[in-house]
């Protein structure tokens, strides 16, 4: 617990080949069910952020478990991630994707209206990229 915070910390190296029955080539969001438990069940109608959209997985998820007065404020740099965040924007009015890196999370969101204070929770995969690690000519190398 950070003041009235709570931050959870979890290695995502727990799950077993026949988690993945049907997604093979496809990148799974670490610990996925947890997060929308923690972070979007115990108030469905907040404001959220996923500071590392990624391929959306996490998003998605969060969005499925939001109810229709939720909004989800994603963050990304990748060229490639913006362009799934802009349809799942064009999709879901709750969603909006920013294509700028989470460090001016505050900056962006005071921008777009969102007050300090007011944000539910906060999501930061910050484990390895597996889409930018798959695809030699981007990303980490």
């Amino acid at each position: 617990k950070l003041g009235s915070r709570r931050i959870y910390v979890h290695a995502a190296n727990n799950t077993a080949p026949s988690d993945h029955a049907g997604f093979a080539g496809a990148h799974l969001p670490a610990l996925c069910d947890e997060t929308v438990e923690k972070m979007v069940a115990p108030n469905p109608g907040g404001i959220f952020v996923d500071g590392t959209f990624g391929r959306g997985g996490h998003s998605k998820a969060m969005l499925a478990a939001m109810s229709p007065t939720g909004k989800l404020h994603a963050f990304d740099m990748d060229p490639e991630a913006i362009s799934i965040g802009k349809e799942l924007m064009a999709k879901d009015s709750r969603f909006t994707i920013h294509h700028a890196p989470f460090s001016s999370m505050r900056e962006v969101l005071e921008a777009t209206g969102v007050k300090p204070g007011s944000v539910e929770a906060v999501l930061m995969d910050v484990g390895i990229s597996s889409p930018q690690f798959n695809d030699t000519n981007r990303g980490l190398r």
